[in-house]
């Protein structure tokens, strides 16, 4: 039975160049990544699609299932439900939308039938002035004090977050190797 783990965390933190490296390095087991959704999303939708939600969410579900019937040894999953869950709440806090939308996104997200769990949730965390100088500028959305907000409450999120273990890994001032070293030795 595959080893099922989620990656999250703040942008710019290193996540999925940290899950090709890992691959890499689990060498002969069988690893399935997930690709992130978002991305996939911006190729193959108009910028002013509706549903946006629907669409990532039905694309996780969909490579999940596919992934956890296959043959694997690991599955490593780039932003997944939990982080779709904690986008939820991201955009409630930050005033983006209200309670009963974020209920009813967390209720389509976590839904019973779907059934979604990991054995581990990897947490990534960096500060947002070295977010800000890995994305090499300012942006809409990727500012140092964005970065930080998301981070605290992306912390705060996971403190008591359910019964999948979970652990936060800071990439602040190190190297991809060195990142991929720690994930390696939380995967043991």
């Amino acid at each position: 039975m595959a080893k099922i783990i989620e990656f999250t965390g703040v942008p710019e933190a290193g996540k999925t160049t940290v899950i090709y490296k890992l691959k890499e390095a689990l060498g002969d087991y069988r690893v399935k990544i997930i690709d992130e959704a978002t991305t996939k999303m911006k190729k193959d939708l108009p910028d002013d699609a509706k549903n946006k939600v629907t669409y990532i969410v039905a694309d996780i579900i969909k490579e999940y299932v596919a992934a956890i019937n296959g043959d694997y040894d690991y599955i490593l999953i780039d932003r997944g439900l939990y982080d779709r869950y904690f986008w939820n709440y991201f955009s409630y806090m930050n005033g983006d939308i209200g309670e009963e939308e974020k209920q009813s996104r967390d209720l389509f997200v976590l839904h019973e039938f779907i059934n979604y769990q990991v054995d581990l949730l990897i947490v990534f965390l960096v500060d947002g002035e070295e977010a800000v100088r890995r994305r090499g500028s300012e942006g809409r959305f990727v500012t140092k004090e964005k970065m930080n907000f998301y981070g605290k409450l992306l912390q705060d999120f996971c403190q008591d977050f359910n019964e999948t273990k979970v652990v936060q890994v800071t990439t602040t001032n190190k190297n991809v190797v060195e990142v991929t070293d720690e994930v390696l030795q939380k995967l043991v």
